[in-house]
């Protein structure tokens, strides 16, 4: 019987499936990168939780892992000062942090890494073959968006979620959306001059309501900027948007 092209995406996502000793080791070795790129003691791991999807023949895995609260980058206040930028900047050893973790996993997947992100207590990397390899002067950012609450009532603005990203200049890449952080994210960065970043942003936010979200615009190098403000139902939301400038490390350590 001919086999339809169903059936060959099926073999070909299942000989590529990771193994449970596979995925220990790894999960190993992803944990130890973590801890040596923030330089933080060894902390007491909360279960790996994995995940590999295959979509289309050359599709990135996407592969998730829980990481304990010790090794994280800085939060984000969970209640910002009344303007709420506070929750939306990169802190000075955030940026480092970043700089370093996106370093050490570049080696580890010996520059297959096309992504990083962070919400909450669950790492995302995406991580396949890149034609070419990576675009000649393509530098490390770091992306951080937040969304915020207000019921009309109150005057202080409310954490609803985060999501931190660490990718390439000139790359587009799609990140779906988890539980912690409800939207999917697509984004394609270029450093230009004077410190500025074009950035195309596009957003499927799914929860606490349901909108779109595009942007195209030029920033300034960790300055917070509001790409989307609305009220619904006696409640005001806004999403923030923070793109800073990493270096590219040489050195790991």
């Amino acid at each position: 019987m001919k086999k339809t092209p169903d059936d060959l995406l099926r073999e070909w996502a299942t000989s590529r499936s990771a193994d449970e000793e596979h995925i220990r080791k790894l999960t190993a070795r992803i944990e130890t990168a973590a801890r040596r790129a923030r330089n933080q003691p060894k902390p007491r791991l909360a279960p790996a939780r994995w995940l590999v999807a295959f979509a289309t023949a050359g599709a990135a895995a996407v592969i998730a892992v829980m990481i304990s609260r010790p090794g994280h980058l800085p939060d984000a206040p969970t209640h910002p000062p009344n303007d709420g930028l506070q929750a939306a900047r990169i802190p000075e050893e955030g940026a480092r942090a970043g700089e370093s973790l996106f370093c050490r996993l570049e080696e580890l997947f010996n520059d297959q890494l096309r992504w990083v992100a962070e919400s909450g207590d669950e790492v995302s990397l995406g991580v396949s073959p890149i034609a070419g390899g990576n675009l000649p002067g393509a530098r490390p950012l770091m992306v951080r968006l937040v969304m915020l609450s207000k019921a009309d009532s109150e005057d202080q603005w409310k954490l609803a979620w985060r999501r931190d990203v660490i990718t390439r200049s000139q790359e587009l890449i799609e990140i779906a959306a988890d539980s912690l952080s409800p939207s999917s994210i697509n984004l394609w960065m270029l450093p230009v001059e004077n410190g500025r970043v074009a950035v195309e942003t596009l957003l499927d936010i799914q929860k606490p309501f349901s909108a779109d979200a595009r942007v195209s615009a030029l920033v300034d190098d960790g300055v917070p900027q509001e790409i989307l403000s609305l009220s619904i139902g006696g409640t005001s939301y806004k999403v923030l948007q923070t793109v800073r400038l990493l270096d590219k490390k040489n050195d790991c350590s």
